[in-house]
C-alpha cells in the first residue's frame, strides 16, 4: 500500500475577498431529480468523478486561481446542501472555495484508483461545496498530468461536467498566457429541471407512457457472480480509447447501418452479456441510456449551464446467442427514440409520484433486492466534441467518467464521449458482483465486438 499525500493549494482570490463580494446570495428548494440524487447521496450512491488527462504542465497556483474564478460564475457552485425538516436546499451563505488538492503522482495508474475512491467519498463538510478537484503529477513527467473533478450528481451532469473541465483549461490558458481574467460575471441561477419541462409537457404526446416499460416487460436477466452487502461493494474503472481511425470506421459503418454509434455501442455490450451467460435460450435483456433534455427545457439550457438535466430510458430486448449485431443495433436506437419521442424521459423527471417513492427505506431494500442491479447494462454518451487548439500550452488529452454503481445501479456501465474524433469509453463494474477478470473479459469482448463489425 502506498501512502498518498495531499497538498492542499491556498484560495487565491478568496483571500483578496474579491469572489465573496461577487457571488450570488440565495437558497432554493432542490427539485425533484435534485432531491433524488441527494437521497442517493445520502446512502453514498451515485457521486459522479471526471477525469481529464491533461498535456502541458499545469502549475498549482494558476489552476488556483481559474478554479476560484468558474466558481464565481456557476451559482451551483457556490452551494452547499442544508436538509431541514426532510428537505433539502441549496445555500450559498458561508460556503467554502472549491478545495484543490495536489498529489505527487506513484505510478502510471494511480489516477483510476483514486478515481475509485472519489466514487464513494461523500460531501459531508458542514459548508462544504459540492464539487472538490484533484491534481495528480509528477516530477518526472511535469507535462503530463491528471486532473480528477468530483461532483454531486444534483449540481452536474455529463455534459455540464465536460463543458466545466473544458472552461477550466480555457480560464486557465489565459492566465498562463498573461491576459487579464477578470472576475466572472455570475450565470443565471435556473429552476429546477421540471419547470423547465413544464411548457414541454403540457402538450403532451399522443402516446405518452405513464408506466416505465421496465414494468410491462419480464425482469432482464442479470450478471451477478457474488452476493455482497453494501459495505464491502466498490465500483472499479476499466478506461480504454478508440483511436481516431478506429473511431471513423465506426461512425461510417453506423452510417451504412442505418443506426447510430449509441446504438452499437448497445448492441455490443448486450451481446457480450448475453454471451457471459450463455444461454442456450433466448434471454430478455435490458440496456438503460442517459438523455439530455436540455434541448426540451424553456429556456433553453445551454451547454455552459452547470446543472443535472438528464434523464434516463431503458429499453428490454429479447436476445439469442446467434443475435444479429446490426438488427439489435437499429432495435435498440428505434426503441429509445421512440420512447424520446413520447417524451417518456421528460415525464419520468417531471412526476412527483414517480420519484417520491425514492425514499432512503425503499432505496435500501432496493439495494439489497438483486444487490441493487436493475439493468442488464447501462451507456451514459455524452456525444461528440472538438477541443483541440495547436496554440494550446495545455490541452484535454483524454476524458473519462463515472458515476458510483455500487449501492443502486447496473451490471455493466459505460460512460464514452467522442472528443477530437476519439472515442474514450469508461466502463464501470461493482466488484465483488462481477469479478475483476469477468470485468475485463466484457470489456475486451465488447472492444473485440467494435472493432471487427468496424471493419466490415
Amino acid at each position: 500500500v502506498v501512502k498518498v499525500e495531499v497538498r492542499n493549494v491556498g484560495y487565491n482570490y478568496f483571500e483578496d475577498n474579491i469572489l465573496v463580494n461577487s457571488m450570488l446570495n440565495f437558497r432554493r428548494p432542490l427539485g425533484l431529480v435534485e432531491h433524488l440524487f441527494a437521497t442517493f447521496h445520502g446512502m453514498g450512491a451515485m457521486i459522479y468523478v471526471n477525469i481529464a488527462r491533461i498535456q502541458g504542465v499545469v502549475a498549482g497556483d494558476l489552476l488556483r486561481t481559474a478554479i476560484d474564478l468558474l466558481q464565481q460564475r456557476h451559482p451551483l457552485l457556490q452551494v452547499h446542501l442544508q436538509e431541514l425538516d426532510g428537505n433539502f436546499y441549496f445555500c450559498t451563505e458561508s460556503t467554502l472555495p472549491i478545495p484543490l488538492g495536489i498529489i505527487d503522482r506513484q505510478y502510471d495508474r494511480q489516477w483510476t484508483e483514486i478515481a475509485e475512491d472519489e466514487l464513494s467519498r461523500k460531501f459531508t463538510g458542514e459548508f462544504e461545496p459540492l464539487c472538490r478537484i484533484t491534481l495528480l503529477q509528477s516530477s518526472d513527467r511535469l507535462d503530463s498530468q491528471e486532473l480528477i473533478v468530483t461532483f454531486h450528481h444534483a449540481i452536474a451532469d455529463g455534459l455540464s461536467a465536460l463543458h466545466f473541465m473544458h472552461e477550466l483549461m480555457s480560464v486557465y490558458q489565459q492566465l498562463v498566457a498573461g491576459t487579464p481574467v477578470l472576475p466572472m460575471e455570475s450565470l443565471p441561477l435556473l429552476p429546477p429541471l421540471e419547470q423547465l419541462l413544464a411548457q414541454c409537457l403540457s402538450e403532451p404526446a399522443a402516446n405518452l407512457i405513464q408506466v416505465p416499460p421496465s414494468q410491462t416487460n419480464p425482469p432482464p436477466a442479470l450478471l451477478i457472480e457474488q452476493a455482497a452487502p453494501v459495505d464491502r461493494r466498490r465500483t472499479r474503472l476499466l478506461p480504454c480509447e478508440f483511436g481516431r481511425d478506429l473511431t471513423l470506421q465506426l461512425k461510417s459503418r453506423c452510417r451504412e447501418e442505418r443506426t447510430t454509434v449509441h446504438g452499437a455501442l448497445c448492441a455490443a455490450m448486450l451481446l457480450v452479456c448475453m454471451r457471459q451467460l450463455s444461454s442456450p435460450e433466448p434471454v430478455v435483456m435490458s440496456c438503460g441510456s442517459n438523455v439530455n433534455l436540455r434541448g426540451s427545457c424553456l429556456p433553453l439550457v445551454e451547454r455552459d449551464h452547470l446543472g443535472c438535466f438528464v434523464s434516463a430510458v431503458t429499453t428490454s430486448h429479447q436476445i439469442s446467442i446467434d443475435a444479429n449485431f446490426w438488427e439489435l443495433a437499429r432495435e435498440c436506437q428505434t426503441t429509445i427514440h421512440q420512447l424520446i419521442d413520447d417524451k417518456f424521459p421528460h415525464y419520468q423527471v417531471s412526476n412527483p409520484d414517480l420519484i417520491s417513492k425514492y425514499q432512503p427505506s425503499f432505496l435500501a431494500q432496493l439495494a439489497e433486492h438483486n444487490m441493487g442491479r436493475t439493468t442488464t447494462a447501462h451507456i451514459s454518451n455524452l456525444g461528440q466534441f472538438n477541443f483541440t487548439k495547436s496554440s494550446e500550452s495545455v490541452r484535454l488529452e483524454s476524458f473519462y467518467f463515472a458515476t458510483g454503481q455500487n449501492i443502486v445501479g447496473t451490471c455493466f456501465w459505460l460512460g464514452a464521449v467522442t472528443i477530437d474524433q476519439r472515442l474514450f469509453c469508461t466502463f464501470a463494474y461493482v466488484d465483488p458482483l462481477i469479478s475483476p477478470n469477468t470485468a475485463k473479459s466484457l470489456v475486451n469482448s465488447t472492444i473485440s465486438i467494435l472493432t471487427n463489425v468496424s471493419s466490415g
